[in-house]
């Protein structure tokens, strides 16, 4: 059956992506290191953070997603234990 969504990444796309986030995370901390306002280079190194972490992550599979917004929905939905 073509033309059909897979939910697990193939390892060429893994690799791909995460060089793609690599590539984002480092062109933030440049930007931050040109930055003259501290409040501006927090943000662009909070950015680059954020980008490495996404690079360094494996992707999640649909299934795992569905689980954890299960679980989520499940715990907001729990009313809280009296005192």
């Amino acid at each position: 059956m073509s033309g059909g969504v897979s939910h697990i990444e193939k390892p060429a796309a893994q690799s791909k992506r995460a060089a793609h986030y690599g590539e984002q995370a480092e062109k933030f901390r440049e930007l931050a290191n040109m930055e003259e306002q501290p409040r501006a280079r927090a943000r662009l190194l909070e950015m680059a953070g954020q980008y490495q972490q996404l690079a360094d992550t494996e992707p999640r599979t649909l299934a795992h997603s569905s689980a954890a917004l299960s679980l989520q929905f499940s715990r907001a939905r729990t009313p809280a234990a009296a005192d």
